[in-house]
């Protein structure tokens, strides 16, 4: 669990930053819009940034990045109050003749459930390009 905690760390802040600059990068081309606008600007530059700004957040909703970063923040905070539980043998681990296989058993099943969510997350999202298409 001391290499996966490792993963687990340095994941979300790649994922998390590239979410963020994205986004402000988004927030920033949309208001520069009504600014080039009131500039009288070339047309085509005004369009270029709406163009962007719906592109870039029309992905971002299909992608659901926000989303799936929540999600997998969520598992990777039960799974460290897991492994804080499984040390302590406290909480289920307290009282049963096998710690470590119960430990992997609710590793599993904590896996398998933002595997569950995350697929059909991505069958919803398939759903809406489908529809769109």
């Amino acid at each position: 669990m001391a290499g996966d905690a490792s993963l687990q760390r340095n994941r979300p802040s790649l994922t998390d930053s590239s979410d963020l600059v994205v986004s402000s990068l988004t927030i920033a081309a949309a208001a520069l819009i009504p600014l080039f606008a009131g500039l009288d600007a070339p047309a085509w530059m005004t369009g270029a940034l709406g163009a962007l700004v719906v592109v870039v957040e029309a992905t971002q909703q299909l992608n659901q990045y926000h989303a799936n970063w929540i999600a997998y923040r969520s598992t990777a905070e039960a799974l460290k109050h897991e492994k804080h539980l499984h040390l302590a043998l406290a909480g289920p681990y307290a009282d049963v003749a096998n710690p470590d296989s119960l430990l992997a058993e609710r590793i599993e099943g904590l896996v398998s459930q933002e595997h569950a969510k995350w697929v059909s997350a991505e069958q919803d999202a398939d759903k809406v390009k489908a529809r769109q298409s």
